[in-house]
């Protein structure tokens, strides 16, 4: 592959810029409470009114959409006292989201550990916990199905967000072929472990040879060695390797806080680990 400048990266958490400022908390009001969850205990874990009309059709390595104004994420499930904080950034209507986990039942809400998308303008909402439905049942987010293609090439592999490759090939192999091939070096104040699934810089297979055009990026696995780079280049290769369940991130700058531990095996996840 030839020499060039660092390949667009597979994922936008590349330690390197600030995050983007949180949306507005105070936005149109919600048709439920979902902008201040209910803080009143229930008096047992399970609903205390009718069930989650959402119940049966979220499951934990899916999508979901927000179909209401504001969306309230936690750091941990349930609104007592004790159990977790109200993150920052709120989740907002068409706003999508991969779910890490779940459901869990506290405080009357059923809930689930979400990964958001980014939006069209490049912000996202905050990873967290999230309560899908009221406790009266009326839903606050609907199944989203990903925009999976038809044919399984590197075209309609770039065309995904990172977290809708996974949601749409989970850890299925993959043959992609390209024209062109980039390399390129780079740095930042994140320390990754394994170090070869998550780093700065790399090669990439990319659909021109423009240098700045979106690529996605190959992690090697250590013992595994790659096929000629003469075009065309022909790779085999999976997301959500097993490797990613271990991933670990550390951060050199307090001004660049690293990701959460489950955050960080998100990321993980969302890498295209080549094949021997």
């Amino acid at each position: 592959m030839a020499a060039c400048s660092a390949p667009a990266a597979t994922t936008s958490f590349d330690g390197t810029s600030p995050k983007p400022p949180p949306p507005s908390a105070t936005g149109n009001a919600s048709p439920e409470p979902s902008a201040s969850v209910d803080s009143t205990p229930a008096t047992s874990a399970a609903p205390s009114a009718a069930p989650s009309r959402t119940a049966g059709t979220i499951a934990p390595d899916t999508l979901v959409e927000v179909i209401v104004a504001d969306l309230i994420v936690r750091s941990e499930p349930g609104v007592e006292a004790g159990a977790g904080t109200i993150l920052p950034d709120r989740l907002t209507m068409g706003d999508r989201a991969y779910v890490v986990a779940g459901p869990v039942m506290a405080s009357g809400y059923e809930w689930y550990q979400v990964d958001p998308l980014a939006r069209a303008d490049g912000s996202a909402g905050t990873f967290g916990w999230i309560a899908v439905a009221g406790r009266d049942g009326e839903a606050w987010v609907q199944s989203s199905t990903p925009p999976c293609p038809a044919t399984v090439d590197l075209a309609g592999v770039l065309a995904l967000a990172p977290l809708e490759r996974l949601a749409c090939f989970g850890d299925e192999s993959l043959t992609l072929t390209a024209q062109y091939g980039m390399c390129g070096a780079g740095g930042g104040p994140w320390t990754w472990d394994p170090s070869w699934l998550v780093m700065i810089g790399g090669c990439a297979l990319s659909l021109d040879a423009n240098a700045d055009g979106p690529g996605l990026v190959l992690r090697v696995p250590p013992g595994v060695t790659r096929a000629d780079d003469t075009p065309p280049i022909t790779v085999s290769g999976h997301f959500d390797d097993p490797a990613a369940a271990t991933c670990t991130v550390t951060t050199a700058d307090p001004a660049y806080p690293a990701p959460s531990p489950a955050q960080a095996v998100m990321i993980c996840r969302t890498e295209f680990v080549v094949e021997g």
